[in-house]
C-alpha cells in the first residue's frame, strides 16, 4: 500500500512540473526549485484552458501498426505478429531442440487462440466488466465490443470496437523492470511526455460526485485524444479516435441503463421463483382457516 501511495505522489510531482496548477505541486524549497516553478509557470501559460492541448508531436498509437477503423480480423493478425515477436528470444534459446520448439509452437498457438476467444460482445445484459474500472468506457446494445491482450511485461491493453471498427485502446500499466514504460513512475512520465513533444497536459480534477475518482491529464492531435491517470499505482492510458468520439451521441442510441438489463428468459425464471413461495403461503392460510383452533395452554407453572 505504501508503494502505491509513493507512486501516486511521484506522478503528481512530476506532472506538476509541466502543469503548475496541479493540486499536487510541491512548495518551493530554494532557488533550484524556484527555477523549476518558473518553468512550470511557463508551461501552465502555454496549456490551453479550454479543451486538451494540441501535441507538438503526433500521438503514437499502441501497439505499432495499429490504425483507427481496423476490423477484428486485421487486429488479430497484428496481435499474432506481436506474439511471434515476444516468443522470438525463447525460440532462439531453444536452439535445435525439437521437443522444446514443439512446446513453444503449442504455447504460441494457444496465446493466439486465447486472444480470439477473449472477444466480448457488449450486448444488453450483465457481464464481469460492469463492476470494474472499465465500466465507464463502453455501453451495451450499441454494437460495441472489447478484446483484452497482455502486451509485454506489465501491460494489459484493451481494444474497443464500435460498429465492427476499432476506435479506442486502454492500457493498464504496472511499472516493472524491462517494461514498455520503464521500471518506475519517473521513467514512465518521461516517456509519455517525450512522446507528445513535452506538451503540457490539461488537468481535469477528480469529481467523485460525478463518478470521476482520479485526476486526469489529457492531450490531443488532429486524429487522437489521449487521457492518462494513476489508478492506485496502475498507470492508465486511453487513446481514442476523435472522429468517433465526436459522433458517440449518434452511435450510442441505447441508454446506459441497458447495461444492467437481465435477459427476458432469466427474468421469467426469477419471477417464477419469487412468486412460488407466495402460492404456498396462500395455501397455508387456507388450511389454517379450515383447521380447528388449538387448545388453550394451561398456566406456565403447571
Amino acid at each position: 500500500m505504501r508503494s502505491k501511495v509513493i507512486a501516486v505522489s511521484t506522478l503528481a510531482a512530476l506532472l506538476s512540473l509541466t502543469l503548475v496548477s496541479s493540486a499536487w505541486a510541491e512548495p518551493s524549497k530554494g532557488k533550484k526549485d524556484d527555477k523549476k516553478d518558473k518553468k512550470g509557470d511557463k508551461a501552465a501559460q502555454e496549456a490551453p484552458k479550454d479543451g486538451p492541448p494540441m501535441t507538438k508531436k503526433s500521438i503514437v498509437l499502441v501497439p505499432d501498426g495499429m490504425k483507427w477503423g481496423m476490423v477484428r480480423a486485421d487486429l488479430e493478425k497484428l496481435v499474432d505478429k506481436f506474439i511471434d515477436e515476444d516468443f522470438r528470444p525463447k525460440y532462439k534459446a531453444a536452439g535445435k531442440s525439437s521437443p522444446r520448439i514443439k512446446a513453444l509452437d503449442v504455447e504460441v498457438a494457444n496465446q493466439k487462440a486465447a486472444f480470439r476467444r477473449n472477444f466480448i460482445d457488449l450486448v444488453p445484459g450483465p457481464t464481469g466488466l460492469d463492476a470494474g474500472p472499465l465500466a465507464g468506457e463502453y455501453t451495451k446494445g450499441n454494437g460495441e465490443a472489447v478484446m483484452p491482450h497482455h502486451r509485454g511485461p506489465g501491460v494489459k491493453i484493451w481494444f474497443f470496437f464500435i460498429g465492427g471498427r476499432l476506435w479506442k485502446t486502454l492500457e493498464e500499466v504496472s511499472l516493472v523492470e524491462g517494461g514498455l514504460y520503464g521500471k518506475d513512475v519517473s521513467e514512465a512520465v518521461k516517456k509519455i511526455l517525450a512522446g507528445v513533444g513535452d506538451t503540457p497536459p490539461r488537468k481535469i480534477d477528480a469529481d467523485p460526485e460525478k463518478g470521476s475518482f482520479y485526476d486526469v491529464f489529457d492531450w490531443q492531435d488532429d486524429k487522437t485524444h489521449m487521457r492518462m491517470w494513476d489508478r492506485n499505482g496502475v498507470f492508465v492510458l486511453v487513446r481514442e479516435d476523435k472522429v468517433v468520439l465526436a459522433n458517440l451521441p449518434n452511435l450510442r442510441k441505447n441508454s446506459g441503463k441497458a447495461n444492467d438489463a437481465v435477459d427476458p428468459s432469466v427474468a421469467k425464471i426469477m419471477r417464477d421463483e419469487k412468486d412460488a413461495p407466495r402460492k404456498d403461503e396462500k395455501k397455508d392460510e387456507k388450511e389454517k382457516k379450515l383447521s380447528p383452533p388449538p387448545p388453550l395452554a394451561g398456566p406456565s407453572w403447571r
